[in-house]
């Protein structure tokens, strides 16, 4: 069974959508204690800090006799400005809560006719850009989805 098209890059399939559930359930706080929202859609005067979530990248398929699936990079950032709002050490502060939240946290996939057989930390990056005033850092998590109709 064939199993290419399981995960798009859409911000409204199934895996980011769990993902920003996760997170909008355990919003992690700012340096001034106020939650830091997910934006979906950032325009030039959107306020600091704010998370982003939805660049996937299809890391490997695997289709056997009893299980099909794929392996799946996802990528969240988190935006702070430099000179406001505590720029990197916020950034740091709403990264590692981030992290904590995805790492301890299965997305559920099962409504979806899928199931996240396991997930592991891919690694963290961080970036900052000087010229735009902008700190931000990436957190990437493979996760490892199968599609519950194969599994016997």
């Amino acid at each position: 069974m064939g199993n290419s098209g399981l995960i798009r890059r859409d911000f409204n399939n199934p895996l980011l959508t769990a993902i920003s559930g996760i997170i909008n359930a355990d919003l992690p706080d700012d340096l001034s204690g106020d939650p830091v929202p997910i934006c979906t859609y950032v325009v030039k005067d959107t306020p600091f800090p704010y998370i982003t979530i939805g660049e996937t990248e299809l890391v490997d398929l695997w289709d056997c006799k009893d299980e099909a699936g794929e392996q799946v990079l996802v990528t969240v950032r988190v935006w702070t400005s430099q000179s406001i709002h505590g720029g990197p050490e916020n950034a740091n502060l709403i990264a590692g809560q981030l992290l904590t939240t995805l790492t301890t946290t299965d997305p559920d996939l099962t409504g979806d006719g899928f199931r996240v057989g396991h997930y592991r930390l891919f690694g963290s990056n961080i970036t900052i850009q000087e010229k735009n005033d902008i700190s931000s850092r990436l957190i990437q998590i493979v996760y490892f989805i199968t599609d519950t109709q194969t599994v016997q």
